[in-house]
């Protein structure tokens, strides 16, 4: 095997020549701009990333209505939709800007490496921190407690006690604890 390894510029170190989409840009000031511009991308994909990944947990808590084409889960006026329509959204939003930060790092330049941590770093702080708190689903939550405890008894009653995993026996006995 004949390896060789050649050194064709030094544009790791540079501070003012950006590579944006194959593009040579020598300019202090352009550098700059887009360091910062590095930055606010991964501060609005974090928020994006919190946004999407509450939709997804609020959209888990609706039920599945109708069917949907290609099997899916549910019809276009159901109460889940609206949340995967939100999703739908977050996942273009999210995938413009994710093709923008490859075009950046591509320029495999210190900088604006550093400046995508930066960003990562106070993007994940700020939208954790100011995204609003899940909603609670107490009435959803106590039904799916219900309806496990139903289905786990009914199963019970019909093949026996031996026939649920101890997992079930578990889960039962927590359900009739949080019932006492």
């Amino acid at each position: 095997m004949n390896v060789q390894c050649v050194k064709e510029t030094d544009h790791l170190l540079t501070y003012d020549t950006a590579w944006v989409a194959g593009y040579k840009c020598t300019s202090i000031e352009l550098y700059f701009i887009i360091l910062g511009v590095a930055v606010l991308l991964q501060v609005g994909r974090n928020f994006i990333w919190t946004k999407t990944s509450q939709a997804t947990r609020e959209a888990l808590h609706e039920p599945v209505e109708g069917d949907g084409c290609f099997g899916a889960c549910c019809s276009c006026g159901s109460s889940r939709m609206k949340y995967i329509r939100k999703l739908l959204f977050y996942t273009l939003l999210s995938m413009i800007m994710y093709i923008v930060n490859i075009l950046l790092i591509l320029g495999a330049n210190l900088g604006i490496l550093s400046a995508v941590l930066v960003g990562n770093l106070i993007g994940t702080w700020l939208s954790v921190s100011m995204q609003k708190q899940d909603k609670s689903r107490t009435s959803i939550e106590l039904k799916t407690m219900i309806d496990d405890y139903n289905y786990l008894k009914n199963n019970e009653k019909l093949y026996g006690p031996d026939s649920l995993s101890e997992e079930d026996v578990k889960h039962m006995v927590n359900i009739e604890d949080t019932v006492e």
